[in-house]
């Protein structure tokens, strides 16, 4: 199993779910969630409803996260918030994070973010996309994107 997953669910019958989450070292287990009342006669349909729901909560608390951090990091100037100022930190391989509001495409700058995204991905740059009301609410505040910097740019 890699260490490069971030979510582990485990679920089933039996005690089969807790022996093998027994055998994890700390790192996996970490990452473990089970997913309660599932068994062979579980339908596809409710198996696809508990997943996802537990795909949506890690989500949420992960974005959740790195948007405080975005705001722990704001003092130290490792932020940037206006689109032409992230537009110039990609292109230098200044930015580490960018969070993108799910409704980017609706904002007026939507041209300027899709280049954004090209860039980010052509870099090293982690693309987040927030689909939080609250966080997009935010996000639209700042034009649909923030960024969180490597490093201190002018």
């Amino acid at each position: 199993m890699s260490l490069n997953s971030d979510l582990i669910l485990l679920g089933g019958v039996g005690p089969a779910k807790t022996e093998f989450y027994g055998e994890l070292d700390s790192e996996l287990a970490k990452k473990c969630r089970f997913v309660e009342n599932l068994s062979f006669s579980t339908s596809i349909y409710d198996i696809e409803k508990k997943i996802i729901r537990h795909l949506y909560e890690y989500r949420r608390k992960y974005v959740t996260e790195i948007i405080e951090k975005y705001e722990n990091l704001v003092k130290q100037g490792l932020t940037a918030k206006r689109n032409d100022v992230i537009f110039k930190a990609l292109e230098i391989g200044a930015v580490d994070t960018i969070i993108v509001s799910a409704n980017y495409y609706a904002d007026s700058q939507f041209k300027k973010i899709l280049k954004m995204l090209e860039i980010a991905k052509n870099t090293s740059c982690k693309i987040e996309f927030a689909s939080s009301p609250k966080i997009i609410q935010k996000l639209e505040l700042d034009n649909s994107v923030l960024a969180i910097l490597r490093y201190k740019i002018k």
